[in-house]
């Protein structure tokens, strides 16, 4: 922590501690002055840990699909909602809350009813 500090631009050196996690460790660095308040919650999809129930769906088959949201901020995400839509057109939405730095599971249901290729959306606080 810094106490005080001249305007400029800075470099900021991070040394893995060798814990026993991955290297690849994400981290935040918080701002905070006069006029400056860079302590904020940014949940975000976690792309790669998407998964589907089934590989190839076809029409009729229910599938359960499971996201996870990261919050990259520094402090807790109060109450937000995140909307599931195909093609557009919303099918479920949710309203959770995340803590700083902390992960969250979430399993959505939906039936394909028409064949061919569909784009499934997943929006975080889309007020926003």
């Amino acid at each position: 922590m810094v106490d005080t500090a001249e305007v400029g631009i800075w470099t900021v050196v991070v040394k893995d501690s060798y814990h026993g996690g991955s290297r690849a460790q994400p981290f935040a660095i918080a701002v905070m002055g006069n006029g400056v308040n860079d302590l904020r919650p940014d949940p975000t999809m976690v792309e790669e840990e998407f998964s589907m129930s089934v590989t190839i769906p076809q029409v009729g088959d229910q599938l359960q699909l499971n996201t996870k949201i990261f919050n990259v901020g520094n402090v807790r995400a109060d109450f937000f909602d995140i909307r599931f839509e195909v093609d557009g057109t919303e099918i479920e939405s949710k309203n959770i809350d995340i803590g700083a730095g902390s992960t969250k599971s979430q399993a959505w249901y939906w039936t394909p009813q028409t064949s061919g290729q569909s784009t499934l959306s997943f929006i975080i606080d889309p007020s926003d």
